[in-house]
């Protein structure tokens, strides 16, 4: 029988990976005894996807991943595991709860057929929670997390949702009248750290196993947004409950990743919990009680008058060849970025390795997480207000690193990491007063102006265009935005026009015209008026310069004199 440990050996737990392990080495009497599998896989989670970059490499010649999408992908990983640190998971717990109020049976723990009864009831379990996580809106909320990223490779199996846990419980309770939750708590480990090694597109057909398991293959149409892809292959390790209930797709055309209407954000908080945002909105504006709960309990493409999951035909067809949202940004900010990551991450895995911490430690640290992951977020995003968030965060590293809780654990690279935050703190603290100053001497000479340097995008180089979706996209939230996420606009505004159109009677379009670049600014004082779609409308002389109409008719005016703030307002590292 499985030995109480907390670690297991290297070759044990590269086999775990796999699902590769017998009964005799992973059966416990009680499931405080069960290994932390999930926990103790980190680094060889870290050297799968540096061999799959490699690999690639190899493959391809170039890089199968961009940082942002990576950080972003870790970093939803990180956070889906913080609420580990305050209690056990919910899984667990309404499982052992079950367990002891309402078992008809007590089934051996030992038994090898207890271990292979589980191993078939986990992954059937876990069968009808993704598929009700895709079929239900409100569940979807949760889900889409995981499937937020346009690239697929194995970091995308870490982009996880930090509230999926409090509904996925429901599914696992049948078991609990037979097994006991020690078996349990060993197979619900296995069979997610399984599906790890098939978020890959290096490893093509896997031959008869196809027929069997869960390959990368199948996963891979799983995540895709063809139409063809769409609500499919939901198993787990096994791919025989797809074929048994007629959910089954075999890998075909090329397939396109990400959601059907992608975030294009970077942000953590807005990858967790944007939807949330839209899908209250829907529930306000749906009329009576009966299409209020058809929002949340219908699949996530449904509008009045369609089946329960949507028409399938409206979903928009990708295009060819499909570009991945990957902005460009400093290469200097990156390595501040990677560099950041990488502190955040050693904090996290020694909070989490800490078998005893005080509850204040505990929560302190997990602000400090929170925080940083957010606020590298709002880098990558190059956000308007990352100066602030940046020097808050500096500030508070060095406040910890003062009061003994954020020490590495050598020497030499305790000096550098204070070093590095001293520096840190500095440049973002003069950033901040740079811009307050510049904010202010813009209000002093063009005090009727309604655009301010924080409602316009940070421009990289000597770049003086501006788009209308990144006016739209990086402005700073007035309190008539704070309904609607700020990483959520632009796709708010796109399902809402296909609401309005599908409930006149109008035919959805298949693609939405992306927005054309605004004219480049000017140096004289003639402005220029423009629509929507980027169209010139007319030209005028004003001494306010120029006047944007947007879609919904909003007017920006600034004087001759704040002309130049955009390119002031870059970051210079």
């Amino acid at each position: 029988m499985g030995q109480p440990n907390d670690h297991a050996s290297t070759c044990q737990s590269i086999r775990i990976m796999f699902y590769l392990v017998t009964p005799n080495e992973s059966s416990f009497s009680h499931e405080d005894e069960v290994p932390q599998y999930i926990q103790q896989a980190t680094p060889f989670f870290i050297s799968l996807m540096l061999l799959e970059l490699l690999m690639g490499w190899l493959k391809t010649g170039g890089l199968i991943f961009s940082l942002n999408d990576e950080v972003t992908s870790l970093s939803a990983g990180m956070m889906s595991r913080l609420p580990n640190l305050f209690f056990r998971g919910l899984e667990l717990s309404s499982y052992v709860y079950f367990w002891n109020n309402y078992r008809m049976i007590e089934l051996p723990w030992d038994s090898v057929w207890t271990w292979w009864l589980a191993f078939l009831c986990v992954d059937f379990c876990y069968y009808w929670v993704h598929r009700f996580a895709h079929e239900l809106n409100i569940l979807w909320a949760a889900h889409q997390v995981h499937h937020s990223s346009e690239y697929y490779n194995l970091s995308t199996a870490l982009r996880q949702s930090v509230t999926q846990q409090c509904t996925s419980w429901v599914f696992y309770l049948p078991m609990a009248l037979v097994i006991p939750p020690s078996v349990f708590a060993v197979h619900v480990q296995f069979n997610l750290l399984y599906q790890f090694w098939i978020h890959t597109e290096l490893v093509r057909d896997l031959g008869i196993l196809e027929l069997v398991l869960n390959t990368p293959s199948h996963h891979r149409v799983h995540h895709g947004r063809n139409p063809y892809c769409i609500d499919k292959n939901y198993g787990g390790v096994l791919i025989i409950w797809d074929r048994m209930f007629g959910t089954f797709a075999q890998e075909n055309d090329p397939v396109v990743y990400g959601l059907v209407y992608p975030v294009r954000s970077f942000d953590i908080l807005s990858v967790q919990f944007h939807y949330y945002q839209y899908l209250w909105g829907k529930i306000r504006k749906a009329q009576g009680i009966k299409y209020k709960l058809s929002v949340m309990f219908n699949g996530p493409s449904w509008r009045p008058g369609l089946p329960r999951l949507g028409d399938r035909l409206k979903v928009p067809k990708v295009g060819k060849p499909e570009v991945q949202f990957n902005p460009e940004w400093p290469t200097s900010l990156k390595v501040y970025v990677f560099i950041h990551f990488l502190l955040v991450l050693m904090v996290y895995n020694d909070v989490l390795a800490a078998m005893i911490l005080n509850q204040w430690t505990v929560l302190l640290m997990t602000g400090y997480i929170l925080l940083t992951l957010t606020s590298l977020g709002y880098i990558i995003d190059q956000r308007s207000n990352l100066h602030k968030m940046e020097t808050l965060r500096c500030g508070m590293i060095m406040i910890l690193q003062m009061t003994g809780f954020f020490r590495p654990n050598s020497a030499p690279s305790n000096v550098f990491t204070e070093v590095f935050i001293i520096l840190s703190l500095l440049f973002w603290a003069m950033q901040f007063l740079s811009k307050r100053w510049k904010d202010f001497e813009c209000y002093v000479m063009c005090p009727n102006k309604t655009v301010l340097e924080e409602d316009l995008p940070i421009l990289d180089g000597n770049d003086t265009d501006i788009n209308l979706s990144d006016v739209s996209d990086h402005s700073s939230q007035g309190e008539e935005d704070n309904e609607v996420g700020e990483a959520m606009r632009e796709e708010e505004e796109v399902m809402m026009e296909r609401e309005e159109a599908e409930e006149a009677g109008e035919a959805v379009e298949e693609e939405v015209e992306t927005r054309k670049d605004l004219q480049r600014l000017s140096n004289t004082n003639h402005g220029t008026k423009i629509n929507d779609r980027g169209e010139q409308k007319s030209r005028k002389g004003s001494d306010d310069g120029i006047e944007v109409d947007g879609q919904k008719g909003c007017v920006y005016s600034f004087k001759q004199s704040c002309r130049q703030r955009p390119n002031e307002a870059k970051i210079q590292v």
